[in-house]
């Protein structure tokens, strides 16, 4: 009866083998479409990464050219600023030269 008993105990060990690697092969089909599925998350991640890194750049560039049109209307104003005084200085000096009374 000894052999019997083995025998039973090694159906059974075979029986729970086999019953584990059927559970191992459905976690690793599981995995491996959970790997799938990060790989495509992480394209999908860099694809965006990489729209708004162009978007930045384009807004970068657009910013810049902005700042330029910016200092040159500053530059602008400060000279047309600087002629207007001039104006008033030489308007003064003329009506101070009429007596200051504007007549």
């Amino acid at each position: 009866m000894d052999m019997e008993k083995t025998m039973e105990f090694i159906l059974e060990q075979q029986g729970e083998f086999a019953v584990h690697i059927g559970e191992l092969r459905e976690q690793q089909a599981t995995s491996a479409q959970q790997i799938e599925t990060l790989g495509q998350a992480v394209r999908d991640l860099l694809r965006v990464a990489t729209l708004q890194s162009e978007r930045l750049d384009a807004y970068d560039r657009r910013l810049e050219a902005q700042e330029k049109r910016l200092e040159a209307q500053e530059k602008r104003s400060e000279a047309f600023e600087q002629r207007f005084d001039q104006f008033l200085e030489r308007f003064d000096a003329y009506l101070r030269g009429r007596g200051g009374n504007g007549r």
